[in-house]
């Protein structure tokens, strides 16, 4: 804990520090995701019985607290990825560990790891309260928490839009089900709208960035050379 604090508060982000602290947790939390999937189906049996719990406030301010944290997560990630592309071009973003693991970005990138370790809480609300636990959640928690220290240590240039990604979906996700928590339901215009978002940036990230190169090598392209002599 106390390399977590040190790494998290280091001013400026020092990536060489953080990946040698996650290489050293990679074991034991290996172990940890053992032990989860004992506890969670442990607890499935004992509560097979009994009365599901009635926990709505932490559940509210559980899924507020990571909908908060992804959406934070989201917005400096997805600033760091145009940058990135931008300055290295699409291909390289995903082929090339660039400037994405250092700085803001690549503090968010080791908050992003660390936080799959406490996002195992997930299933325990799901247990106690006897909804229903499916294989490819708590899959997906134990498949997640593995790979992103295993792609962390290894400096994976693809982390750059898995992170971003996950961020995304799960700034979405944490939201809508901290609002379903307080009892609020979301009509389907607003569901809708937001897909047009999603379709409307996905259009202008395509033309901008990927078509044709993107509107930055277009210009370069249009550009006169310059004469030697």
């Amino acid at each position: 804990m106390e390399g977590f604090l040190r790494i998290s508060t280091e001013t400026p982000f020092n990536y060489a520090a953080a990946r040698k602290y996650v290489s050293t947790i990679q074991f034991s939390s290996f172990l940890v995701t053992i032990g989860y999937v004992v506890v969670i189906f442990s607890i499935k049996a004992i509560m097979a019985n009994r009365k599901a719990f009635e926990i709505v406030t932490p559940l509210r301010l559980w899924n507020l607290w990571l909908a908060v944290f992804s959406i934070a997560g989201s917005a400096v990630t997805s600033v760091a990825l145009v940058q990135e592309i931008n300055k290295h071009g699409i291909v390289s973003s995903y082929t090339k560990a660039q400037d994405f693991f250092e700085g803001t970005s690549g503090l968010w990138t080791f908050l992003f790891c660390m936080s799959k370790l406490a996002e195992l809480g997930d299933t325990i609300f799901i247990v106690l309260r006897k909804k229903p636990l499916m294989f490819l959640h708590w899959y997906h928690h134990v498949a997640t928490l593995n790979y992103g220290l295993m792609s962390y240590v290894d400096k994976s240039a693809y982390n750059t839009w898995i992170v971003w990604l996950n961020f995304s979906v799960h700034a979405v996700m944490y939201s809508y089900y901290f609002l379903a928590a307080c009892g609020i339901r979301l009509p389907a215009c607003c569901l809708l709208m937001e897909i047009s978002y999603v379709v409307l940036f996905g259009n202008f990230f395509y033309h901008a960035y990927i078509k044709g190169g993107g509107k930055k090598f277009q210009k370069e392209k249009k550009a006169p050379a310059q004469k030697t002599e």
